[in-house]
């Protein structure tokens, strides 16, 4: 009886290591991996921020008296920015929220939106744009 006790023993930590063995590998890899993905959607979503930047200065440069759009409703549809790009976080179009002085969003972003704050010069019209991307929420 003794023997039987023993030998099931010597089983379950046999199965207890090789579980262990096969297990800790694969959440290894998965960790890796699941970083890799992070870091290639968040270089994704400053390249599209970038675009959006971009359709920004070009639209000012076009402008007569070298403006900026007095809000980024107007890029949309327009050349200089066809659609909203798409957010590699959600799948769906990027979105912005509005900063407030302090840069902190007035309201909630989702992972991969941008928050944007114009610029503003002296005589009011907007001198510019203050990006920032959302990816990381701690």
């Amino acid at each position: 009886m003794r023997t039987l006790a023993a030998s099931e023993r010597g089983a379950r930590l046999l199965f207890v290591l090789l579980l262990t063995l096969v297990m800790l590998p694969a959440l290894l890899v998965w960790k890796l991996c699941s970083g890799f993905v992070f870091k290639q959607r968040e270089a994704a979503c400053k390249q599209r921020v970038h675009e959006v930047q971009l359709a920004l200065e070009r639209y000012c440069v076009d402008d007569e008296d070298e403006r900026y759009p007095a809000s980024l409703d107007l890029l949309i549809g327009s050349e200089y920015l066809p659609q909203m790009p798409q957010n590699p976080f959600s799948g769906e179009p990027m979105r912005w929220v509005l900063l407030d002085e302090q840069l902190q969003p007035l309201s909630p972003p989702g992972r991969g939106d941008f928050g944007y704050l114009p610029r503003l010069d002296p005589d009011g019209s907007v001198g510019g744009y203050s990006l920032a991307l959302f990816t990381r929420f701690d």
